[in-house]
């Protein structure tokens, strides 16, 4: 696994949101932020520490933690599955790295780890799986 050796950038509040309003627009369903508190866990969460390290040490879980937060936990009023994928989809993009997959492949993943409550390593594996 890729352990992280350069600063991150991570997303914002708003750049969450602006993913969940895409989503809802092209997918259909209702906007709004359901949980802002919900919402501002799972910005923080990948840039976690736990004593003096980094609980997220790759780029990998750290994009799946985000990705764990949304499904699990529901930020938003609708669209949290769509969400989860594209949020972690958009991190791994803004650091240089490119996910690939098929439709059916992210819809299957996401409704799998969300239906058989994936743990953060299982999801952060799917997407190092299809990440260059």
């Amino acid at each position: 696994m890729a352990r992280i050796s350069k600063t991150l950038k991570y997303l914002s509040e708003a750049e969450l949101i602006a993913v969940n309003h895409e989503m809802i627009a092209v997918y259909g369903g209702l906007h709004g932020v359901r949980d802002i508190n919900f919402l501002r866990l799972a910005i923080g969460r990948p840039q976690m520490s736990a004593g003096l390290k980094d609980a997220y040490p790759t780029i990998y879980l750290k994009a799946a933690s985000m990705f764990h937060s949304i499904i699990n936990n529901h930020p938003f009023l609708d669209g949290n599955k769509r969400t989860s994928l594209f949020s972690a989809v958009l991190f791994l993009e803004y650091n240089g790295y490119h996910i690939k997959f098929t439709k059916t492949e992210a819809i299957n993943f996401t409704l799998k780890a969300h239906n058989s409550d994936w743990t953060v390593e299982q999801i952060a594996a799917w997407i190092e799986k299809h990440t260059k």
